[in-house]
C-alpha cells in the first residue's frame, strides 16, 4: 500500500506525508502519516487525530500507540493520521485557518471547493476509502475536560438508532458510552453514510493539558479495538458495566454571571437534582450564584478555568431517563446499561463511575 509518500513495508511501520491540498499561494499542504503492516494479511483500519487544532491529547495518544504498536503481531494494515489539521495545531486554534471552517463538517470533501473541503475530500478517498474500519480521537479543545467515551453516531436507514452496531463500539472500553445523532459531515458520520464502514468518534479529555490516567485509557481502548477487529491476540479489558447515555440529554449548565469559577462537581461523579455543581463569584460586584443540577445524570464534562464569562459553558451532565436513589447506582430503569462478563476473550475490570469520581491527574 502506498499513500502519498509512505510506502508500507510488511512486518514494520512506515512514515511519510499525504499532500492533502494546496494553499492560497500555491504550496503544498501537507500531513504526517504512518503506516503500520503486519506480517500477516487481515483486515485494514485507520486512526486518526488533530482534526481540530487545539485538541492535543489525540495527538499524543496516536503517537504513544505507534510507539508501542507490536507490528510483528499485527494482522492487516493499520493507517494512522497523528495530526490532520496541521494550520490549526500550529496557530493553536480549533479551524483549518486558511478558511476558518471546521474541518470535521467537511467530509466527505470537495475537490473543488475551499481548502478544507479539499482537504476532507483527499483524505476520505486515499485513506478512508481504502478502510474496513476507523476510530477518530478529539478532545473538548481548549475549555474543558471530557470524560472519556466513544460518540455512537448509528443511525439506521429509517432514522432509528442501529443498536446491531453498539457492542462494536462498546468494545473501546470505557464506562460512559453517548449515543447522539451528530451532525452532517462529521468523518465517522459520512464514512459510514458514503463508504459504508463502521467508525466512530472518541472523546478524551482537553483544555490544552495533556491527561495521562485518559491517555492510558485511551490506549487501552484502541488495543481493545484490533482485538476485536481480529488484528492483535489477546483479551479485550472492559469495565463490568458499560452506561449508554443520549447524548441528546445533554444539560450543560452555562454561566449565568461572569466571575471566578468554583466547579464543585467531579468528573464521573452522579449527581442529583438540586446538587451543588458550582459556583461562580463576581469580584467587582459581589454578586454569587451557584449552579445547581437541573435533574440527575453524570458528570461528563467541566470547564477548568478560574475565569468565566456569561454564557460559557461550565458543567456537561449527561441525564439519565429516571432518577436512581441517592447513592445507589443507575440500573436499567435509568439508563441503558450494557453488563459484561470474563470469559476467554474478556479480562473484567471494575466500573469506574458513580462509586468514585475519575481523578484529575495530570
Amino acid at each position: 500500500m502506498r499513500i502519498g509518500t509512505c510506502q508500507s513495508e510488511r512486518g514494520g511501520i512506515s512514515r511519510g506525508e499525504l499532500q492533502v491540498a494546496t494553499d492560497p499561494q500555491g504550496g503544498a499542504i501537507t500531513i504526517p502519516i504512518l503506516i503500520a503492516r503486519g506480517r500477516e494479511d487481515g483486515r485494514t483500519g485507520f486512526l486518526c487525530a488533530g482534526v481540530h487544532g487545539d485538541e492535543l491529547n489525540g495527538i499524543v495518544i496516536l503517537q504513544r500507540f505507534a510507539q508501542r504498536l507490536d507490528v510483528a503481531g499485527l494482522r492487516g494494515t493499520l493507517i494512522l493520521l497523528p495530526l490532520v489539521n496541521v494550520a490549526g495545531y500550529r496557530s493553536g486554534q480549533r479551524t483549518v485557518p486558511y478558511d476558518g471552517k471546521d474541518l470535521n463538517r467537511c467530509f466527505p470533501g470537495d475537490a473543488a471547493g475551499t481548502i478544507s473541503e479539499r482537504i476532507g475530500h483527499t483524505i476520505f478517498n486515499e485513506v478512508l476509502a481504502r478502510c474496513d474500519f476507523g476510530v477518530d480521537v478529539h478532545d473538548s479543545g481548549r475549555q474543558s475536560v471530557l470524560l472519556p467515551h466513544p460518540r455512537a453516531h448509528i443511525k439506521d436507514e429509517s432514522g432509528g438508532y442501529d443498536r446491531t452496531r453498539m457492542e462494536w463500539i462498546a468494545a473501546f472500553g470505557t464506562d460512559i458510552i453517548m449515543l447522539c445523532e451528530g451532525m452532517t459531515g462529521v468523518m465517522t458520520i459520512e464514512a459510514g453514510r458514503h463508504l459504508g464502514i463502521p467508525a466512530f468518534t472518541v472523546e478524551v479529555g482537553g483544555a490544552m493539558i495533556l491527561w495521562e490516567s485518559f491517555i492510558g485509557r485511551a490506549l487501552a481502548g484502541l488495543q481493545n479495538v484490533l482485538i476485536n477487529e481480529g488484528m492483535m491476540t489477546g483479551k479485550r479489558v472492559l469495565p463490568s458495566q458499560q452506561f449508554i447515555i443520549p447524548g441528546e440529554d445533554d444539560t450543560g449548565n452555562k454561566a449565568p454571571i461572569e466571575g471566578i469559577l468554583r466547579v464543585e462537581a467531579q468528573l464521573g461523579k452522579a449527581v442529583y437534582r438540586g446538587d451543588r455543581l458550582a459556583e461562580i463569584y463576581n469580584p467587582i460586584t459581589s454578586e454569587r450564584q451557584v449552579i445547581r443540577a437541573r435533574g440527575c445524570g453524570v458528570v461528563y464534562d467541566l470547564n477548568i478555568h478560574g475565569k468565566v464569562d456569561v454564557g460559557d459553558d461550565v458543567v456537561g451532565v449527561l441525564e439519565f431517563a429516571s432518577c436512581p436513589e441517592r447513592g445507589r447506582k443507575p440500573t436499567a430503569v435509568n439508563v441503558e446499561t450494557m453488563h459484561n462478563e470474563a470469559s476467554q476473550q474478556v479480562q473484567l475490570r471494575a466500573s469506574e463511575v458513580f462509586d468514585e469520581a475519575l481523578a484529575l491527574t495530570l
